[in-house]
């Protein structure tokens, strides 16, 4: 599978690998997958964007939470100027909101 916590008999191992092989998935910084994890929000961004290869669009968008620097700020100004997400009511995007 590519990641140390998805050994080649995990019934997902052989989507789990594709989805690395594609660059969709890296994984966390010591080499794990965390197939039982949720997912937030931030990290779907950086997934749409490399799955789907989303490129910059017109519109102008920020979100309060998310600073020039963060490891899914370029993914999450993808998707707004594509008018694929909007945000909170508050401002915010909410990058470490669980999705459900």
């Amino acid at each position: 599978s590519g990641f140390t916590d998805v050994k080649t008999n995990h019934k997902n191992a052989g989507a789990i690998a594709a989805v690395k092989e594609k660059g969709i998935f890296s994984g966390d910084e010591n080499g794990k997958f965390n197939p039982f994890s949720p997912i937030t929000k931030a990290q779907l961004a950086n997934v749409l964007v490399a799955a789907f290869k989303l490129e910059k669009g017109s519109l102008d968008k920020t979100f309060s939470d998310v600073s020039s620097d963060h490891y899914a700020a370029n993914s999450i100004e993808i998707l707004a100027s594509n008018g694929i997400v909007s945000g909170k009511a508050d401002g915010s995007f909410g990058t470490s909101d669980i999705v459900t």
